[in-house]
């Protein structure tokens, strides 16, 4: 098995353990969620990855941060002044949707104010990436390359290329589109949820 499908499993378990741990069903998930007794069921048995704003409402249903659910086993005792976490280039933990590619960044660290994320732009259209994404947090991205379209259900698309960036309230639902010829990589920063 390779480190990135070791890493999923990772995850996959992790969910079903604290959901476990806390008491709870995946009835009890679904209805925190909204998610489908049968998505939470294919999660836990590793079929599928989640995009941030599942993972996050998870996250948030299981009453932790969602880096909790990204760690690896050797976490322990990160926490306090001074601490730190070093992520070398290709290295985090990589959540693949059939609309994106995500590597988290500084997955090791607990109880972030924000979470970093490296990624991978596939999607063409709204379609592609599912429909609109949602979460209960601020989301900062910066193009790092290609160019991106960043749909919302509030304001009509914005065009952004390398270089430029945008702030807005994850709250708006929103949904990231490829354009152009080139790959679209993205560095995206979410605060913690609120």
């Amino acid at each position: 098995m390779n480190s990135k499908a070791a890493a999923r499993d990772l995850v996959h378990a992790r969910v079903r353990a604290l959901r476990i741990e806390r008491g709870l069903t995946l009835a009890d998930i679904e209805k925190a969620t909204g998610f489908s007794v049968s998505l939470l069921s294919k999660l836990e048995n590793g079929k599928i990855s989640l995009t941030y704003d599942k993972l996050a409402a998870l996250a948030m249903a299981l009453r932790i941060d969602i880096a909790e659910l990204l760690a690896t086993d050797d976490d322990g005792g990160r926490s306090g002044w001074g601490r730190r976490i070093l992520t070398r280039g290709g290295e985090g933990r990589e959540v693949a949707t059939g609309a994106y590619l995500y590597r988290y960044l500084g997955v090791d660290l607990l109880d972030k104010r924000f979470t970093p994320i490296w990624g991978e732009i596939v999607a063409r259209s709204v379609e592609e990436c599912g429909g609109f994404s949602t979460h209960n947090s601020d989301e900062f991205i910066y193009v790092l390359n290609g160019v991106l379209e960043l749909h919302t259900d509030t304001y009509a698309p914005s065009i952004l290329r390398a270089g430029d960036s945008l702030y807005f309230d994850g709250r708006m639902a929103h949904a990231y589109v490829a354009s152009g010829d080139e790959p679209c990589h993205i560095l995206s920063i979410c605060s913690k949820e609120g």
